[in-house]
């Protein structure tokens, strides 16, 4: 099994590090008005997914930052400590935040959850379609190579798709799903599952190779199981990682 448990940093759904890091602060914010001590105290644990958030001396020079773009203001000084409030710009800059990223955290998590559903055994959520850049994120998060692999391995299995051509297998992932794997990979994918890993084997329909058919071997209905709890891995990290960020939008005032 894959050993990391967290979404690499990298692979943020198209939220910064930076931006992480706002919206922490925006959320604590929401809640009352705070100083930066107790708004890391309250955060700290959250600070695995930020490389330089760790240090208390990073919150601080986002706090800020942020007074400094007007997104928060001191409303009351006792002592070192300085209380901090989200102005009428902070709360517009949230909604933006919630308008650039909010829908498509919440639709790679639903095609996230559809697929978990479907590995798992559960009846499966509605898929939902991605557009081409959630798409990018989601196959950068997913392990396509065994989703895709457990996906072709499933179908062949059902007896009304037992032999399917390379083309039949990706145009039905697609139409089940709202989902595939890049057009040009169904072929890369298939030529390994055949030669490499003998999961399916091939033959042409008739001497003018006219259509080359695949079939599940033996060795490919035992791998099913590997493959889904390979792709589910994966999948129960999208769908983690995707709620923690939506958790970080505060409620629309």
């Amino acid at each position: 099994m894959p050993t990391n448990n967290i979404v690499p940093l990298q692979e943020r759904m198209g939220l910064s590090e930076r931006n992480i890091m706002y919206l922490l602060v925006f959320r604590e914010l929401a809640v009352a008005s705070n100083f930066p001590n107790a708004i890391y105290q309250s955060i700290k644990n959250e600070l695995q997914y930020i490389n330089r958030g760790k240090a208390q001396s990073y919150l601080y020079a986002v706090v800020d930052e942020m007074a400094n773009f007007g997104w928060i203001e001191i409303i009351e000084t006792q002592g070192t400590k300085k209380y901090y409030r989200i102005t009428s710009s902070g709360h517009q800059k949230v909604e933006n935040f919630r308008i650039l990223f909010l829908q498509s955290i919440v639709n790679i998590k639903s095609v996230a959850q559809h697929f978990y559903d479907l590995i798992s055994g559960g009846t499966p959520s509605a898929p939902v379609m991605l557009t081409p850049s959630e798409k990018k994120i989601f196959n950068r998060l997913v392990n396509v190579r065994h989703l895709t692999t457990y996906l072709i391995l499933s179908m062949l299995s059902e007896s009304s798709n037992s032999h399917l051509t390379g083309k039949q297998l990706w145009d039905l992932i697609g139409q089940r799903h709202l989902w595939q794997p890049g057009d040009k990979y169904i072929y890369e994918i298939t030529r390994m599952m055949e030669e490499d890993k003998h999961f399916i084997a091939g033959e042409w329909t008739n001497h003018r190779r006219s259509a080359y058919l695949y079939h599940i071997t033996e060795t490919g209905t035992l791998a099913i199981n590997y493959e889904a709890q390979q792709s589910l891995h994966y999948l129960i990290e999208i769908i983690r990682y995707a709620t923690y960020l939506i958790l970080l939008f505060p409620s629309p005032k």
